[in-house]
């Protein structure tokens, strides 16, 4: 059931279990987490409105908030498991009591005809309605197909964008044997005050000690969004084919079938076929539960979801300061501080080169080859501060929660569980109406 929950919102399940093992076993508290996105202009649409009257709740991860969120789909669960009690006590009262029999007036052949047009007509009403109701998933199967796309594309993007900076990092740690080289062969070959070598090598050993934090910073990151990519891929995919389109068949099977059984006036075939419908029903009612739980939940979600977003993701690696940065542009992260402190090193050991060029030491080679490097050095900060471009990045986030998830993958969600939860109530009804339907046909004592 879990997986089929995990399936049914792949991205938003991706959020909801966010972290190892351990850290789904202790979900965070519904405290308030400061977050301000001025640049956010997400506005929740209808469906995610009526989605949050399910339960009205804020979201959090937390038990007592998945607690409060299952009392709705608990009692939907249980009021179409009453009703199906209820179609079972009265199957079993028509063998003790001809009161529930509801058997056709035979022996008035002008009320028999009449009620017999009346049960026709809401016999086909009923499979008309039900075949209707069962293909709106499609619409919402649509949408979940170009939610996946949108996912998909802006969860490759910012992988591609986090790779990229993970291997800059890379670049920026293997010049630090370069640098301590030529710093060195500076110190053998410039008559130079101690002082000057002496900073060189502490602004080196800053920007040795920021370049480490960077790649580190960035490396859970990368692992990170390497999870939500592939989590969007295989539940995505396991939804469509699984979940979606095995409900679908059944309840297309049980009408078509019920249609042509009706045709021929076959009796017996259509009482086996209705008993095929109550199975058919009692899927729907387990996997009622899911479905109204993921469409609560999703709302509740998408309700804010940049700041349920960032207040979800956690603490550990510096995941949730780093989504704040990137999805707001604001302040500064691990990543921007430890870049920043490197920059500020090469600079100054810029500087210093420089200095003892045009002062103590002009033409050493040493010195000009510390240059060089410093040069190289200076581009690829220019690489990384480039794939760490912050607008960029944040689009990659909008498009992700607002148009992917809470846009299009919700609205799909919602337009599935609707017509299931329609196709299910029709259902019923047409399985009630079947159990008097097929009392028209055949012998008055065939029981």
């Amino acid at each position: 059931m879990s997986r089929l929950l995990l399936a049914t919102a792949a991205a938003f399940s991706s959020i909801v279990d966010f972290g190892d093992l351990e850290s789904r076993r202790r979900l965070d508290s519904c405290t308030d987490y400061q977050y301000y996105n001025p640049r956010d202009t997400y506005t929740a649409s209808q469906m995610v409105n009526y989605g949050h009257y399910l339960s009205r709740s804020t979201f959090c991860r937390s038990d007592a908030y998945y607690n409060d969120v299952f009392t709705t789909p608990i009692i939907i669960c249980s009021v179409l498991t009453f009703m199906l009690f209820c179609f079972f006590g009265g199957m079993f009262g028509r063998m003790f009591y001809d009161s529930c029999k509801c058997r056709p007036p035979r022996e008035d052949k002008i009320e028999f005809e009449k009620e017999k047009t009346l049960n026709s007509t809401l016999f086909y009403i009923l499979c008309f309605l039900v075949l209707i109701l069962d293909q709106l998933v499609f619409v919402g199967n649509e949408r979940v197909n170009k939610a996946i796309e949108t996912l998909d594309d802006s969860s490759g993007s910012a992988q591609d964008s986090a790779y990229a900076m993970y291997v800059g990092g890379g670049k920026l740690i293997s010049y630090v044997s370069e640098l301590s080289t030529a710093i060195n062969n500076t110190a053998l070959t410039c008559n130079s005050t101690g002082s000057a070598i002496e900073l060189m090598r502490s602004n080196l050993s800053e920007y040795s000690i920021a370049a480490h934090i960077y790649t580190d910073a960035i490396g859970p990151v990368q692992d990170f969004l390497g999870d939500v990519d592939s989590n969007v891929s295989e539940y995505g995919v396991f939804y469509r084919q699984l979940a979606l389109y095995f409900i679908w068949a059944l309840a297309i099977v049980f009408a078509g079938v019920l249609v042509s059984i009706k045709y021929v006036q076959f009796r017996y075939g259509m009482k086996q076929v209705m008993w095929f419908g109550v199975i058919v029903y009692m899927f729907y009612v387990v996997l009622c539960l899911p479905w109204t739980y993921t469409t609560s939940a999703m709302a509740d979600f998408c309700m804010s979801p940049s700041y349920n977003a960032v207040k979800s993701i956690p603490t550990r690696d510096s995941l949730r300061s780093i989504g704040a940065y990137f999805s707001t542009c604001t302040g500064n992260c691990t990543l921007t501080t430890s870049f920043d402190r490197a920059q500020r090193s090469v600079l100054s050991l810029n500087d210093t080169a420089l200095h003892l060029l045009h002062e103590d030491c002009p033409n050493n080679t040493a010195l000009q080859q510390l240059r060089v490097y410093l040069d190289t050095v200076s581009v690829t900060l220019d690489e990384v501060n480039s794939d760490m471009n912050c607008p960029h990045l944040q689009d990659l986030w909008f498009r992700f929660w607002n148009n992917g998830v809470c846009q299009q993958l919700y609205s799909g969600t919602f337009f599935i569980w609707g017509s299931q939860i329609l196709t299910s109530l029709f259902l019923f009804v047409l399985v009630v109406c079947v159990s008097v339907t097929y009392q028209f046909y055949g012998e008055p004592d065939t029981p």
